[in-house]
């Protein structure tokens, strides 16, 4: 990957006290309800995917273009307090994250038990290196939290699809509305961490 190490942007002091700085309510609102809204629309996306592979509606290529379309407002937000040297990185990553969803669902689906193991740790990984890179960028942003709730994403998200595979659609949605409260809280917890990243700034 690229080497994140000469950025300005890694000089904060995590040990720094915030209680004296507050953002203005409406930026506050703004970062937290963008985020999540960002967040809901991956969820969404990869629940379309999901069902694409099950479904054959369409082709492996056309899912690929589809996902890389699918973090585009994650990566904007982010865009605003950080290089594109960092946004760049993030986008492959969460990319990545979603095309192993994609190639962990149709080892599924083919029931190639080679695959399935290669995939699910692959997924690991890369939700590893996600919370890795994220605290680095947000170092007040807890490394525990962050990959405790991206695991459990990636739970929710095998259980969806193997449901929708065996056809038992209500478990499904089931997994679908619990993963979409993950997102979430994913979200809060990124928006949160930016707060305290532009309040060390200002």
């Amino acid at each position: 990957g690229a080497d994140m190490t000469h950025t300005g942007i890694f000089n904060y002091h995590p040990d720094k006290q915030y209680s004296k700085k507050v953002l203005p309510a409406h930026e506050k609102e703004d970062l937290k309800q963008g985020m999540r809204l960002a967040w809901s629309s991956v969820s969404h996306g990869l629940h379309t995917l999901l069902n694409s592979v099950y479904e054959n509606l369409y082709d492996e290529k056309t899912l690929h273009h589809y996902l890389i379309q699918m973090p585009q407002e994650i990566i904007r937000i982010f865009g605003k307090h950080f290089s594109s040297q960092v946004t760049d990185y993030i986008a492959w990553l969460l990319t990545e994250h979603l095309h192993i969803c994609l190639k962990f669902n149709l080892a599924v689906k083919n029931q190639d038990q080679r695959k399935i193991e290669e995939y699910h740790n692959k997924w690991y990984n890369n939700a590893n290196e996600l919370s890795g890179f994220f605290v680095k960028i947000l170092p007040q942003c807890d490394y525990r939290s962050l990959y405790a709730l991206l695991t459990e994403h990636l739970e929710l998200s095998k259980a969806e699809g193997f449901h929708h595979y065996n056809k038992n659609y209500t478990q499904s949605m089931r997994h679908l509305k619990q993963r979409e409260s993950v997102c979430t809280r994913i979200a809060d917890l990124l928006s949160q961490n930016i707060e305290k990243m532009i309040l060390e700034k200002k």
